[in-house]
C-alpha cells in the first residue's frame, strides 16, 4: 500500500507542473521547435527501454517496484513527460530565446531581475526539473545516466554562473547518493568521486555552450549593427557626392553659361557698330561651351566608370584629347582602399582641371607615390598662380571639396602658390585609413 501510495504522489505531483506549463504562453523559434520534435523522438528510446525493464521486473522489491505494473508505467511516463515538458519551458525562459515568454536580458537563473510572474515561475520550473530527474533517478536505473546528464547540461546552459557557485555542488552530491540509493549497494568513494567529476564536467560544458550562444547572439547584433551602420555610410555617401556634383557643376557649367550669357549679351549690343568683336565674342562664347560639353562628358564618364578602373586608368583619363596642355603622369604602384582612390583622383582631376580653365597652363605635372608612413598626390602647373591667402571668390567650391574629402580620411591638403609662379598641390592621406564620418 505504501508502494502504491509512494507512486501516486509521484504521478499527482506532475499534474500542476503539466497544467502550468501549458497555459503558459509559449512561443518558441522555428529552429527551437524543430529541436525539440528531435528531441522528444530521442528521449522516447530511453523511456521505451525503461518501461521494458519495469514489464520484466514487476515484482522487484524497494522503490524500483512501486505498485502494479500499470500503475508503475504510468508514474514513468508521467514524471518523463514532466521532465521533458520543463526542459522545453526551460529552453523557451533561457535569455537566448526571442520568445514573448523570455526572462529578457538576465536569463532564467537571474531570477531577481525579473517580473514576480515570470520569476515564480521559472523558479517553479527549476523545482520541477530537479523533483522530476530525482524521481526517474528512483524510478529505473537505465535511466540514470541520460537523465543526469542531460539535467546537468540543462543546469550549465540556462543558469548563471552565480547559482553553480552555490547550488552545483549540493546539486551532484545529491546526484551521486541517488545513484548509490537506486542501485541497493553500499557507496563506495571511489565510484562517488567518478560520478561527481562527470556531473561537474557536464556542468562546465553546459556552462561553456551557455557562453558560446551568447558570444552568437552578440555576434548576430553586432553583425546587424555593422550593416546598419554601413547602410547609413552608404548614405552619407551618396549624399556627400550629391553636393560634390552639385558644387562641380555649378563651378563648370554655372561659370561657363553665365560667361557665355554676358558674351552674348556684349554681342548683341556690339552687333550693329563692333562686327569683329561680336565675331570674336562668339568664338570666345563657342569655344567655351564646347569646354563646359566637354567636362560635362568626362564627369558623368567618371561616374559610370567609377569602380571598374584602376587608379592608374583614371589618372591617365586626365590627359585627355588633343594634349593641352600637356599633363604629364609620374605613378608609382600604390595600395589604397577604395575610399582613398576615389578622394585623390577626385582631387587630381579638379586639380588639372582648373589648371587648364583658370591658370591657363601649358604643363602640368601629376605625381603619386606612397611612403611607410602616407599616400601623397602632387599635381603641379606652370599657370598664372594665385596668392592662396586671398579669400576665395563666391561660387567657386573645388579647393574646399578637396579639402573636405582629405578630412573625411584623415588627411590634409597643401597648396603652393604664388602670382605668375604656377601653382602645386599636394594630397596627402595617412597609410592606416581611418575613415571619419560626417554629415555633409
Amino acid at each position: 500500500m505504501g508502494n502504491v501510495m509512494w507512486s501516486g504522489g509521484l504521478l499527482v505531483s506532475c499534474l500542476p507542473v503539466l497544467a502550468l506549463s501549458w497555459r503558459w504562453r509559449w512561443q518558441p523559434t522555428p529552429e527551437r521547435r524543430m529541436f525539440w520534435q528531435r528531441a522528444v523522438l530521442l528521449a522516447l528510446i530511453p523511456l521505451g527501454i525503461a518501461s521494458v525493464q519495469v514489464v520484466q521486473a514487476p515484482a522487484a522489491p524497494g522503490p524500483m517496484s512501486p505498485g502494479p505494473v500499470w500503475l508503475s508505467l504510468v508514474t514513468l511516463w508521467a514524471v518523463g513527460a514532466s521532465y521533458l515538458l520543463t526542459l522545453i519551458r526551460t529552453d523557451d525562459l533561457d535569455a537566448d530565446d526571442t520568445g514573448p515568454g523570455d526572462l529578457g536580458a538576465h536569463g532564467a537563473g537571474d531570477l531577481d531581475m525579473v517580473s514576480p510572474p515570470l520569476k515564480a515561475f521559472g523558479r517553479l520550473l527549476l523545482t520541477s526539473l530537479l523533483a522530476t530527474t530525482v524521481a526517474l533517478l528512483l524510478l529505473s536505473p537505465p535511466l540514470q545516466f541520460f537523465v543526469s546528464v542531460t539535467t546537468m547540461v540543462f543546469l550549465g546552459m540556462h543558469q548563471p554562473l552565480s547559482w553553480h557557485q552555490r547550488y552545483t555542488l549540493p546539486v551532484v552530491a545529491v546526484f551521486v547518493w541517488m545513484f548509490s540509493f537506486a542501485s541497493g549497494s553500499p557507496p563506495r568513494v571511489l565510484d562517488a568521486l567518478s560520478n561527481a567529476t562527470g556531473l561537474i564536467i557536464t556542468a562546465a560544458f553546459g556552462l561553456l555552450l551557455r557562453r558560446f550562444r551568447h558570444l552568437v547572439l552578440q555576434m548576430k547584433a553586432a553583425n546587424l549593427q555593422l550593416s546598419a551602420q554601413a547602410a547609413q555610410a552608404e548614405e552619407l555617401a551618396i549624399l556627400r557626392e550629391r553636393a560634390r556634383l552639385a558644387r562641380e557643376l555649378h563651378d563648370t557649367l554655372g561659370h561657363a553659361l553665365t560667361t557665355i550669357t554676358v558674351q552674348l549679351e556684349a554681342a548683341e549690343l556690339s552687333l550693329e557698330r563692333r562686327p569683329d568683336k561680336v565675331r570674336t565674342l562668339l568664338s570666345q562664347s563657342r569655344e567655351l561651351s564646347r569646354a563646359a560639353t566637354s567636362e560635362l562628358r568626362l564627369s558623368l564618364s567618371d561616374l559610370r566608370s567609377e569602380g571598374t578602373r584602376s587608379i592608374r586608368e583614371q589618372l591617365g583619363a586626365l590627359i585627355g584629347p588633343g594634349g593641352s596642355p600637356d599633363v604629364h603622369l609620374d605613378l608609382t604602384d600604390v595600395q589604397l582602399s577604395p575610399q582613398q582612390e576615389q578622394a585623390l583622383v577626385r582631387i587630381a582631376g579638379e586639380a588639372v582641371q582648373n589648371a587648364r580653365r583658370h591658370a591657363h597652363a601649358r604643363q602640368i605635372r601629376v605625381k603619386l607615390c606612397q611612403t611607410p608612413q602616407d599616400t601623397w598626390l602632387s599635381v603641379r602647373d606652370d599657370g598664372q598662380g594665385f596668392d592662396p591667402g586671398r579669400p576665395i571668390a563666391p561660387g567657386h567650391y573645388g579647393l574646399n571639396g578637396m579639402r573636405e574629402r582629405l578630412v573625411l580620411l584623415g588627411g590634409h591638403l597643401e597648396i603652393v602658390s604664388a602670382p605668375g609662379e604656377g601653382t602645386r598641390v599636394v594630397a596627402r592621406l595617412p597609410r592606416a585609413l581611418a575613415l571619419k564620418e560626417s554629415p555633409v
